[in-house]
């Protein structure tokens, strides 16, 4: 905060998920990226900060979605790609070509 103004801000939502069947492991608390955006430092500082805090938090995982500007952040915070695939569905729209994920950004509501 700088004169009464909020300068950065990152926000995840909280995912928790039940593992059956392991010897040692029975719950795994996710952090899913929501919104954020940075103006006194870099997204990547932001999104790094993000991660401490969810640590903190005692989070297990913390996930992105790879859009946008995303590809500034992700590998410099050592993210790996993950084994699922996302599916978007666009409503009624005709776009003609393919949507690469740098050109796609997504409002959660």
């Amino acid at each position: 905060e700088q004169e009464g103004r909020v300068t950065d801000f990152f926000s995840f939502y909280s995912l928790p998920s039940h593992i059956f069947s392991h010897p040692r492991y029975n719950h795994l608390e996710a952090a899913y990226n929501y919104y954020y955006f940075a103006n006194s430092m870099t997204t990547k500082e932001l999104i790094h900060n993000a991660l401490i805090f969810a640590n903190l938090e005692k989070f297990d995982v913390y996930n992105c979605v790879d859009l946008m500007e995303s590809d500034s952040f992700l590998k410099d915070n050592l993210f790996t790609e993950g084994g699922g695939f996302l599916k978007y569905y666009l409503y009624n729209w005709n776009l003609g070509e393919p949507v690469h994920h740098k050109d796609l950004g997504m409002i959660l509501f």
